[in-house]
């Protein structure tokens, strides 16, 4: 080899090393001159955040929804979503909707029917879910025919215009019946590929809203593309997904409570949980927004069919409109997150952000993670153990 030649393998070889020293780390990363140049106008609120979150089966949790509009200025509660629980929902098996949770008021469709029409009066959309991904037969479809064109009439007939599907074969059969409905695509799909949205929004153009895959929560080169692909529709994030990123049991979660994987297990390491996951920090918000996202959804906890207290949701509102400098790390794991961690009371999160997954890294590295997480990349890894030490200097 030439002695140029040489010269500039050498060179190169030194500038890759660079970006690969300096990529794992969010210091350097936070404060290089091209996070400056390239992020500077992805920092300010353009519209207020539109929040997507269950519907509750309690009349003074609706109300509480509606106070939270009067009061937070930066976000409202826009659109409620949820379907029959169980045992009023057995009949219908767990090919058409996921069932989350039980719920002993809920014995009759008039019983729901109470919910969607007191939602309603305050302003608020409501999506009824069909979301799961589970295939059926004909065989299959045969048995719960019946009660599926009853629970289509239903929903026609109470004025629900949206079905949230997760299965072209639901959304197949509510476009050939005999009402028009709008339909939103679930996280359930687990698309992760552009295409497969093009391709679902061409066959069934009634699709209104996209639920993108928590997995490519970070991939903001795919959000950006999905957005340039589909400019008419209105993307959505999940924000508070429990599964860690990665979860083998995706489908079998979404399409059954029976025999469900625990993917608990995988999250063992609370901080690692903190640092490498498919949630989103409260004050990331805005980049979404940048990025043509302005819906965010949320899971209750308890499960839907269940919850009677806002907290989840109170909690991290609170975040977005404030900002974090006065919660700390114990909070944002515990009270936003639920990740069980009862220690950092003492770390303030204005104190360590500099040390925590930095969004900024996501938008440029984000569509890697996929095939480089822990292999090429160990970003994530590195932000948790650096957290981990403060928290053992901090008593």
């Amino acid at each position: 080899m030439k002695r140029r030649e040489l010269i500039k393998s050498a060179i190169l070889m030194s500038s890759i090393a660079m970006l690969c020293g300096s990529g794992c780390s969010n210091e350097n990363f936070s404060n290089s001159k091209s996070t400056k140049s390239n992020f500077a106008n992805l920092k300010e609120q353009k519209n207020v955040y539109e929040v997507c979150t269950p519907l509750p089966f309690n009349y003074k949790t609706i109300d509480e929804m509606a106070e939270m509009n009067n009061i937070y200025k930066k976000s409202k509660i826009v659109s409620l979503y949820n379907n029959f629980p169980f045992p009023f929902a057995e009949k219908y098996n767990d090919f058409f909707g996921s069932v989350r949770g039980t719920n002993t008021k809920i014995n009759s469709f008039d019983d729901f029917a109470k919910y969607v029409a007191y939602a309603k009066k305050y302003g608020f959309k409501f999506i009824y879910v069909l979301n799961s991904p589970k295939p059926f037969s004909n065989i299959d479809f045969n048995n719960y025919s019946k009660v599926f064109y009853e629970l289509l009439d239903f929903l026609h007939d109470i004025n629900v215009d949206n079905i949230k599907v997760a299965n072209t074969q639901v959304a197949s059969l509510i476009n050939g019946y005999k009402y028009k409905f709008n339909l939103s695509a679930s996280t359930g799909f687990e698309f992760h590929i552009l295409e497969q949205y093009v391709n679902l929004v061409e066959s069934y153009p009634n699709i209104d809203t996209i639920d993108i895959s928590i997995d490519d929560n970070r991939n903001f080169k795919f959000i950006k593309n999905l957005k340039k692909a589909l400019p008419d529709k209105k993307l959505e994030i999940l924000v508070n997904e429990p599964c860690p990123p990665g979860c083998p049991a995706r489908i079998s979660h979404i399409s059954t409570p029976f025999c469900v994987y625990d993917c608990s297990k995988m999250k063992e390491d609370p901080i690692l949980g903190l640092c490498k996951t498919v949630r989103i920090y409260p004050w990331n918000w805005i980049y979404y927004q940048n990025f043509g996202i302005n819906s965010f959804k949320f899971v209750s906890t308890p499960l839907r069919s269940e919850f009677s207290n806002l907290f989840f949701l109170k909690n991290y509102l609170d975040c977005v409109e404030h900002g974090f400098k006065d919660i700390d790390l114990q909070f944002l794991a515990d009270k936003i997150f639920f990740l069980g961690i009862n220690k950092g009371k003492n770390i303030k999160i204005k104190d360590i952000i500099s040390k925590l997954p930095n969004i900024e890294y996501f938008i440029e590295n984000g569509h890697n993670c996929s095939n480089s997480c822990r292999a090429e990349c160990t970003y994530c890894y590195e932000c948790a153990n650096k957290i981990k030490q403060i928290m053992k200097e901090t008593v």
